[in-house]
């Protein structure tokens, strides 16, 4: 299929067996249908267009889905060898965009993705596709980019294409431990660069706090969580491990700082957490369910995420709190019955996500026919925000 091809989806609604609440399914198969990774938007503001990754036939592309019609088209026509996001991914060969590295620009109405490592913009309204900048020869794109506050700005990291080389090829140990991960700033009108720092480990998410700070992710740290401005040539970290070896793992940019779940301590309870990255002051609230990820909600006022038990099978379920307390064991209350997603790596995650109207919980759930994933809405329009302590460590 080409760009500007079209697809008619039909919706179907189901209930959940346990809640009750409306799953709402927004695509079918053949093949898998994930939204972009959930540190960035996959939805426009106004909840009218979804932007999502479509994997079949060996080929990752994006695609947009009309929320009220129905009607998907394709974005893009990318042609990236081997583009599946590794480590994680590569049940085959795929070529198409680089996968889990396309990016939703809300301001600009653009989605910015790699095609090797060209750089390029695709309008979701005329299908204008430009040339952004492009990534040196002997250097990868290697961790999920985000978009300034003000849509003008892309912070992404690259790094040596010899060591992505043979750091992930199939079968290879894995390591981090990278030499010079580059992490650049890229004016998004121009495509002028410039580089904030490198740092001798993989970097597998960037992101703006504000239009002068930059969170980013280097999963073998004490903290998977760290700071830098746009200036560069410093960094910090964010939250630091205590007496548990609490380690940050998604984090999400929100009106009322960055809220994250830890590598749960256990297989029976978890931790989430809020951190000032300005101010550095932070607080944990532990939960009775381990957390796998914390929900994206940009306003930071519901507490939800996605859990799994393990008795009498292995499944995932979402779940969310009506109230975090510092020193309590804060309870949750359940959203889906267990599910079990198909297959493994980023294509299975849940990744939730709150909708812009806040009526609905975006997430990747298993398709009917049970071999693909497929995207969903949950119906959550009866659901008050939750209530956190505002105190700080």
């Amino acid at each position: 299929m080409a760009v500007g091809d079209t697809q008619q989806l039909t919706f179907s609604e189901r209930p959940d067996p346990v809640t009750g609440r409306i799953w709402t399914g927004l695509t079918d198969g053949p093949g898998f249908c994930y939204p972009l990774y959930f540190f960035g938007d996959t939805v426009t503001n106004d909840g009218q267009a979804l932007v999502y990754y479509r994997w079949h036939a060996d080929q990752v592309q994006n695609w947009k889905l009309d929320l009220q019609t129905g009607l998907a088209t394709q974005l893009t026509a990318a042609s990236t060898a081997n583009c599946q996001w590794r480590f994680w991914d590569q049940d085959r060969p795929a070529t198409g965009v680089r996968d889990q590295l396309s990016t939703l620009n809300p301001v600009t109405q653009e989605l910015l993705y790699f095609d090797g490592n060209d750089l390029r913009a695709v309008h979701l309204g005329t299908l204008a596709d430009r040339h952004v900048t492009t990534i040196p020869a002997d250097r990868e794109p290697c961790g999920i980019p985000g978009v300034s506050p003000s849509g003008r700005h892309l912070v992404l990291p690259h790094v040596d294409r010899a060591w992505w080389a043979s750091a992930t090829e199939s079968g290879a140990p894995k390591r981090r431990e990278a030499e010079g991960c580059c992490i650049d700033i890229v004016d998004l009108q121009d495509g002028s660069t410039h580089n904030v720092l490198f740092i001798n480990n993989w970097v597998t998410h960037t992101n703006f706090y504000d239009e002068r700070h930059i969170i980013f992710s280097n999963p073998p740290t004490e903290c998977g969580l760290l700071l830098t401005s746009v200036d560069g040539g410093w960094y910090t970290q964010l939250c630091v491990q205590d007496e548990r070896r609490l380690q940050v793992n998604h984090a999400h940019v929100t009106a009322r700082g960055i809220h994250y779940e830890t590598v749960s301590p256990s297989l029976d309870v978890g931790v989430m957490g809020e951190v000032d990255p300005i101010s550095r002051k932070y607080q944990h609230f532990r939960t009775d369910v381990p957390i796998s990820h914390r929900g994206r909600d940009p306003e930071g006022r519901l507490c939800f995420g996605d859990s799994y038990w393990t008795q009498p099978k292995i499944e995932s379920f979402l779940c969310w709190f009506p109230r975090l307390e510092v020193n309590d064991l804060n309870p949750h209350e359940l959203l889906t019955a267990g599910f079990v997603n198909f297959g493994t790596g980023q294509h299975s995650h849940l990744h939730p996500t709150l909708m812009p109207d806040r009526r609905a919980i975006l997430f990747t759930g298993p398709g009917p026919d049970d071999n693909t994933n497929q995207i969903y809405l949950l119906d959550i329009a009866d659901l008050a925000c939750s209530e956190t302590e505002s105190s700080a460590n």
